[in-house]
């Protein structure tokens, strides 16, 4: 599971991505290891100064002192990618809502040593969602908010945890719950005649 927390997300005049001049103030980071064990790396993410979307910073609530105070990213960088090698990962698939098109591109800029662990694939939950909306006659949010209730329930009974949105730990866990949530209830019928 990955998330990211930014100080903004959309596009300047120029039509330049939010990457090239917004900044990622929390990263998150979550693995399932073969015998179902979690782990999860969280951290904040400093800067002495920032360009900022006061939308953007109202959903994470990221203080100004808050981010002076943080890290900054090459010490986060060199802990995530620390983390990456204890869990033993060598090439993750990324798993979240806006993974590929969203939080990778800050991944990438902010955390290059770290990024090098994540693969160029990921698991586009949203598509997952639109995919399972069309199938069963749902709306995306009926599906999509049936995979964060179910990711809630699942973080408060295995690991106490309330819910805690727009927290880039407590996101990139949930994303995982979600995924879990999807594969349950995905009907797969034969395919072998067609692969």
């Amino acid at each position: 599971g990955l998330d990211g927390e930014m100080t903004g997300g959309g596009r300047d005049p120029a039509k330049r991505p939010g990457y090239m001049f917004y900044q990622l103030v929390q990263i998150g980071a979550a693995f399932r290891d073969d015998v179902g064990e979690y782990s999860l790396f969280s951290s904040d993410i400093g800067y002495d100064e920032w360009d900022e979307e006061p939308e953007a910073m109202a959903v994470h609530g990221m203080t100004k002192e808050r981010i002076l105070a943080a890290p900054r990213a090459q010490v986060v960088d060199a802990k995530l990618q620390q983390w990456f090698e204890q869990q033993g990962i060598r090439k993750a698939v990324p798993v979240g809502w806006g993974v590929s098109g969203f939080d990778m591109p800050y991944a990438r800029r902010y955390l290059p040593e770290a990024s090098r662990f994540l693969s160029m694939r990921s698991v586009y939950l949203t598509g997952v969602a639109f995919t399972i909306a069309e199938i069963a006659g749902h709306s995306f949010n009926a599906v999509k908010g049936a995979s964060k209730k179910y990711a809630e329930r699942e973080l408060r009974q295995r690991f106490s945890k309330q819910p805690s949105w727009h927290d880039a730990g407590y996101d990139a866990i949930a994303a995982l719950m979600a995924w879990e949530y999807f594969k349950k209830i995905l009907v797969v019928r034969e395919t072998h005649d067609h692969l």
